[in-house]
């Protein structure tokens, strides 16, 4: 059964990380940490650095509760989250969220709606919408660059014709 669990420093029980993990066997879990603190792409987070730093042996690990394994996704990201709240997790690297894309994309609208750089524009060559943000990525689309390179043919046809005259 899945299970919530805590890692926190025996020196200073502050310091403290909460997470989930799918598997039933906590050993599993730790397993898996020891694997990657010898990863050096994979051990960027406040939790491997934190380790590292004091070594695994001054780590304790400890279940805090067990997971139904019925419950929907955003139910146990929201338990995540106030496990976090109530332990103070200084070792987590995210707050986890717990609400839907949905809902993050709504409000994400809503803290950026009045936001100038979120704002559509409408571009000059291929009359396609794209926010400042994506005006990059936008240019380097196909659609982009065709319209781009038929402009360019039509203004040298142009160029050429009123040489000719």
């Amino acid at each position: 059964m899945p299970l919530f669990y805590k890692i926190y420093y025996k020196q200073d029980p502050s310091k403290i990380f909460i997470g989930y993990t799918t598997h039933n066997d906590l050993e599993k879990t730790k397993s898996y940490n020891n694997s990657v603190l010898n990863n050096e792409k994979r051990n960027k987070t406040k939790l491997y650095q934190f380790i590292n730093e004091v070594g695994i042996e001054n780590m304790e690990y400890e279940i805090i509760e067990p997971i139904d394994s019925y419950y929907d996704p955003v139910i146990i990201k929201q338990r995540h989250a106030e496990l976090h709240d109530k332990y103070r997790a200084t070792l987590n690297n995210h707050y986890p969220y717990y609400e839907s894309v949905k809902e993050r994309k709504k409000a994400f609208n809503n803290k950026h709606k009045n936001d100038d750089k979120y704002k559509p524009l409408t571009c000059e060559v291929c009359g396609r919408i794209y926010t400042q943000p994506h005006q990059a990525r936008h240019q380097r689309t196909q659609f982009h660059q065709n319209a781009l390179n038929n402009t360019e043919e039509l203004s040298e046809l142009d160029n050429t014709d009123t040489e000719i005259i």
